[in-house]
């Protein structure tokens, strides 16, 4: 096990805090916006849709707020969201820490990256829209496609979600792990050629979420996901 990591990471972290039941039912929703809505500080409550592998979209209930510190100041944050949830009588699952994939002490190569933790790792979300019109439900089914064609080509799930407040959109996601972000990168860049490779150039990548998970409790969740079953 690799222990004389990089230097600590410091600078812009998104703290999320999963709860159950997936799929939720609307009185769980609004049971988990109001906890979260009440909390000090709030916290943005989402529903996210996330195409599991034979199961389809299953929607899943998580927090989002910025902190700014060290790992250690950004787990503890973490981990008072949680217990407010918790208090509030929710059944939280999962914990996790993202730091902005700029911030000081994420590894840029692959060597900086053999000097880190080993449970760490990137993950990007591609923002994917049409180029002159919502998605269709032929986009949809395009991109479903591509997804499957991209995870075997890649030999790594890179599969679709949704913010079920904005279903017209859709996301391509894909995790990285034992390389510096300059490497990662090279995979994000070909899921936006493959993308403006399809015929008639409909779909465009808007944007390019990318992170560097520095704490994750419960990984198992996105088995079938973003992680393999």
């Amino acid at each position: 096990m690799r222990t004389d990591a990089t230097e600590p990471v410091t600078g812009s972290f998104e703290l999320h805090v999963f709860v159950e039941p997936l799929d939720p039912p609307p009185e769980a929703v609004e049971a988990f916006r109001a906890a979260c809505a009440s909390a000090t500080p709030p916290m943005k409550a989402l529903l996210l849709e996330l195409d599991y592998v034979g199961r389809g979209f299953v929607g899943v209930l998580q927090t989002s707020r910025y902190v700014t510190g060290d790992v250690a100041a950004a787990r503890a944050a973490v981990r008072g969201d949680a217990e407010v949830l918790r208090r509030a009588g929710l059944s939280v699952i999962r914990e996790k820490v993202e730091a902005v994939a700029t911030d000081e002490g994420v590894p840029r190569s692959d060597d900086d990256a053999t000097r880190s933790p080993e449970d760490r790792y990137f993950e990007f979300h591609v923002l994917v829209d049409g180029t002159e019109h919502p998605l269709t439900e032929d986009d949809m089914r395009e991109l479903r496609a591509l997804a499957a064609e991209l995870s075997a080509r890649l030999g790594t799930p890179v599969p679709l979600s949704y913010n079920a407040m904005k279903p017209s959109q859709r996301f391509l996601n894909l995790r990285a792990r034992g390389v510096g972000l300059e490497r990662a990168m090279v995979e994000v860049n070909g899921l936006a050629a493959a993308i403006a490779a399809l015929p008639d150039r409909r779909l465009t990548v808007k944007k390019t979420i990318a992170e560097y998970i520095c704490f994750d409790s419960n990984r198992a969740v996105d088995n079938g996901w973003l992680e393999p079953l």
